[in-house]
């Protein structure tokens, strides 16, 4: 397959306000796999996440997007859908390209932005308000959603377009103009799904990619046009993010690091025990907040269960994630 692969631009620029913007310092984008370079992107500075920032800030206060009726937001979002399943494969070559993972799970998880994408599509009719009487019927009050405001959403590299559709896609459901910053490993899918958000028709402004280091999230996290701050990453991180967006209030989310067991006790099935344990342990290289990477063993069977453990973790496939068949990718 790697014969046939087609040649990235040498530069990526960032998206901001619905066109492509160019930058001065550039980041090498690394293929795992065979450690060659394939393209730089933009290390973006703070003049980048302002302009960014202030034309999302835009597009909320002129409502080109929110005050489209629902139900043309609903068509717009399952057009994002449509176009990113047309170009499942492409997509998925250009993850692993990126990330190293398996081509398999490359074309689940593009499968799965999509399927994210068409189910909030179904959100913009939903998102209701109330009336509540507040005496014999004379008077009442009532509750409206609005949208929270600038959403800026920071990715990890592990799962680029799949956490990217899981943030992304109820952000523009509810109304809210975004600024996506993906991992500096991982950019590729992101930029190209700014083309194909574009071509669905959200409103120039209301989605935005920023590429570059932890500088980038830090500012976006600081800054003060941000009304909403969706971080995925390490504990470390997350407890800085989290610090700094509660000095301004921001609303913030956070999706960290975890660390879940497998607990094996003398009666297990030990078989079954061991095939679990390297499906949950090496599965996308072990490299998910979901892995069950710690085993407790109950100590009467530890040696008999290392000793089958280590046999299986030998035979795992580790290999190019665009050869197929890999469990682990380079």
């Amino acid at each position: 397959m790697r014969a046939d692969l087609p040649a990235l631009a040498p530069t990526q620029a960032l998206f901001v306000g619905g066109a492509w913007r160019p930058g001065g310092d550039l980041f090498e984008v690394v293929d795992p796999a065979t450690e060659q370079v394939l393209t730089r992107a933009v290390q973006a500075t703070a003049a980048d996440v302002d302009a960014a920032v202030r034309v999302a800030r835009e597009s909320l206060a002129d409502r080109r997007w929110t005050a489209l009726a629902p139900l043309e937001r609903t068509r717009v979002l399952h057009r994002v859908a449509d176009l990113i399943e047309a170009e499942l494969e492409g997509l998925a070559v250009l993850e692993t390209r990126d990330n190293g993972k398996p081509i398999e799970r490359s074309r689940a998880d593009v499968a799965t932005a999509a399927r994210t994408f068409r189910h909030f599509a179904g959100a913009p009719s939903r998102l209701l308000g109330t009336t509540v009487p507040i005496d014999s019927g004379a008077h009442h009050v009532y509750t409206t959603l609005e949208p929270v405001g600038v959403a800026a959403l920071i990715l990890p590299w592990n799962f680029p377009i799949m956490t990217g559709a899981f943030k992304i896609a109820p952000a523009l459901a509810a109304g809210c103009p975004v600024v996506v910053k993906p991992a500096e490993q991982t950019p590729l899918t992101m930029l190209r799904l700014a083309d194909l958000v574009t071509e669905a028709g959200v409103p120039a402004g209301v989605f935005n990619v920023l590429t570059g280091d932890g500088r980038v999230g830090a500012a976006l996290v600081d800054h003060p046009g941000v009304d909403k701050v969706s971080f995925t990453g390490s504990t470390a991180v997350g407890r800085l993010v989290g610090e700094a967006a509660a000095r301004r209030f921001a609303r913030v989310t956070l999706e960290l690091g975890g660390k879940s067991a497998n607990v094996v006790f003398a009666d297990a099935d030990l078989d079954a025990a061991v095939t679990t344990a390297i499906r949950a342990s090496f599965g996308h290289s072990g490299q998910m907040c979901t892995a069950g990477s710690r085993l407790l063993v109950q100590r009467s069977v530890l040696p008999e269960f290392a000793r089958r453990l280590a046999g299986a973790a030998r035979r795992v496939p580790v290999g190019d994630g665009l050869a197929g068949a890999s469990r682990s990718g380079r």
